[in-house]
């Protein structure tokens, strides 16, 4: 019996090593190779809903399949309730896998944690270095993006975790120094939407030489990953700065043949972002010194909120979906400083230096676009009373202090005790000097009392020398048109306008999920043109989701405002696409019915005040 019992333990001994022999020899076998490339995937309701994960996953693996075993591309998955992936990855569980010329190959699976929780990137990365040893390495994240506020991701399956804010992301990434010295990454890319910031870039400046990112949303695709994959494997000494190009090159050629689609892609040279923030910093100080010292405090702030009102803004933000608030930095620079000032020379040059490519579409407005953005509040109010979070982040103590102040103004001032409530179309000097912005607002009186608003639309609207508002140029009656897409009149809500043109969301359900589709107007020879160029679906949440296209087949359903709780809810109209390209936008009469037509003033705290609707019947 002994015996027996000796043979056992021994057996199990013997077992054991050889297990442990089998894993150890497993994880040793990787080759050092020349460049091994890290996803940090969540997958979300991008893949959940639309595999677009999948897609690229795909992509990847059928890229690899005329390379050498110089290159290899780690990836984790996590962060979606559902993959559509062939191989079986489940929603319950982290999984990291690889892909070589040899395939694609799941290489470890630990317990569900969210992609929001610092501990999960630092764990990747480092099982990464650690078993697929490389001279160079590059890292991209995968997914939503939401701005230097919110930062990286939406967890599926873990609401109360579901992003990598920026302090979050540069304590892993401090983490992984500590650990590690020898950390330093090639790049640094985001495959997500608005994510080229300065704020992002100060974050990864001590911890890799690059980063790649892009300004504006992306559409739903994402990046050329046949290019990168093909790039790497036939050049595998291929400079960095040279990859990137590359890679921004050849995003902004996947989508030329959209030419409604605005995309935008920078390249960053991390060493040069210090030398630019203190450029940033002592320019910020002198324009907040001017103001403070020419303008009483209100007045000050009234002509900071012009200038975030005039500078190109991202994520087409409107009255309907509040977005991200992020701008481009040179273009507020542009506006708030002279340009003959030598500090604003200064910063020019330093932008310059740091941002090495900034590729766009050809429609997109080239004064606008320099490659990176900063966050400045205007249309988010809520997210712009919770900037904890984001004042950790180390980015500008100058120009940090400078939103600080401007957001106490922001959310503790109001300018509501000089608007006449029902004024008529002429403003006394008290609204004229208070007001930012007007916009025409059409309501129609439905069968049961109801009152729908069409949007808001700011285009033929103005003020004259006599402080009248005017419409079509003039003191005119509204012509009874509005909005329309296949001859059905839609609610719209302005969105911005550039010399490139102008854009409007439309709120629908789209195949019963909340949405807006996206439609602008584009100045071509001298005509306007329109396109619904795609659609973003909303979440509760309010993340920003990457501009999708429609589908023959998708169903429609248009909403209109209710105009006494504002909520999304009366039904304007129903289509099924058959062909989206054809979607027809123009203005059309609108439905016999009886109309109220009035303008609404948007004062410089954001806030709406209405005039008095005058009634209008079209027979």
């Amino acid at each position: 019996m002994g015996f027996i019992k000796t043979n056992v333990r021994i057996m199990f001994i013997l077992a054991a090593l050889v297990f442990y022999g089998v894993t150890s020899h497993a994880q040793n076998l990787e080759p050092k190779r020349s460049f091994v490339l890290l996803i940090y995937m969540n997958g979300s309701d991008l893949e959940s809903k639309h595999e677009l994960a999948s897609e690229d996953i795909n992509e990847i693996i059928r890229s690899y399949k005329n390379t050498g075993d110089n290159f290899a591309t780690v990836i984790l998955h996590g962060g979606t309730k559902k993959w559509h992936f062939s191989e079986q990855i489940s929603g319950d569980s982290l999984t990291y896998s690889k892909v070589t010329k040899e395939g694609f190959e799941k290489v470890k699976v630990t317990a569900n944690k969210s992609i929001g929780d610092p501990s999960t990137l630092v764990d990747f990365i480092s099982f990464s270095k650690e078993n697929f040893p490389a001279e160079r390495y590059g890292l991209i994240f995968w997914n939503h993006g939401r701005g230097s506020v919110h930062g990286f991701g939406y967890d599926e399956l873990f609401p109360e975790d579901i992003s990598l804010s920026l302090h979050e992301m540069g304590e892993a990434f401090a983490d992984l120094k500590r650990s590690q010295n020898d950390l330093d990454l090639d790049f640094i890319g985001f495959d997500a939407c608005l994510m080229a910031t300065i704020e992002t870039a100060t974050v990864f400046a001590p911890y890799a030489d690059y980063m790649i990112a892009s300004q504006e949303l992306e559409p739903g695709n994402g990046w050329n990953y046949e290019y990168i994959i093909n790039a790497l494997s036939a050049q595998p000494n291929l400079k960095t700065v040279d990859l990137l190009e590359g890679i921004a090159k050849s995003y902004i050629d996947a989508y030329s043949y959209q030419p409604y689609l605005q995309a935008t892609l920078s390249v960053i040279a991390l060493d040069k972002v210090a030398a630019l923030n203190a450029s940033v910093g002592n320019l910020i100080s002198k324009i907040s010194a001017n103001l403070n010292s020419t303008y009483p405090a209100k007045e000050a702030f009234k002509q900071k909120s012009n200038y975030r009102a005039r500078s190109k803004s991202f994520g087409l933000p409107s009255f309907s979906f509040a977005a991200e608030d992020m701008i481009d930095i040179s273009s507020f620079f542009k506006i708030a400083a002279k340009s003959t000032d030598t500090l604003f020379g200064d910063f020019e040059k330093k932008l310059k230096d740091a941002v090495v490519c900034n590729v766009y579409s050809k429609n997109l407005d080239k004064d606008a676009i320099s490659g990176l953005s900063v966050y400045f509040p205007y249309y988010n109010r809520k997210t712009a009373s919770q900037l904890k979070d984001y004042l950790l982040t180390p980015f500008n103590i100058e120009f940090e202090k400078f939103i600080e102040n401007y957001v106490a103004e922001l959310i503790g001032g109001d300018a509501d005790s000089v608007f006449v409530k029902d004024s008529g179309r002429k403003l006394n000097a008290a609204m004229l000097v208070n007001t930012n912005k007007i916009y025409l607002n059409i309501r129609r009186l439905t069968g049961d009392s109801t009152l729908v608003s069409y949007g808001l639309d700011a285009y033929d609207t103005n003020v004259d020398d006599r402080g009248y508002i005017t419409l079509y140029g003039g003191n005119k009656k509204w012509d009874a048109r509005w909005i329309s897409i296949n001859d059905i009149n839609v609610c719209a809500f302005m969105g911005l306008s550039n010399q490139s043109g102008i854009s409007y969301n439309v709120p629908v359900l789209l195949n019963g999920k909340q949405a807006e589709l996206v439609i602008k107007y584009f100045n071509v020879e001298g005509k306007n043109l329109a396109k619904v160029t795609g659609y973003r679906e909303i979440s509760a949440e309010g993340i920003t989701d990457k501009i999708k296209s429609l589908q023959a087949y998708d169903e429609i359903t248009f909403l209109g405002q209710n105009s006494i709780d504002g909520s999304m809810s009366i039904t304007l109209g129903k289509l099924l696409i058959a062909d989206p390209l054809a979607l027809d936008v123009k203005l059309s009469t609108m439905p016999k019915g009886n109309y109220q037509v009035g303008f609404c003033m948007v004062d410089f705290y954001g806030n709406k005040h209405y005039t008095k609707f005058e009634d209008y019947i079209i027979n």
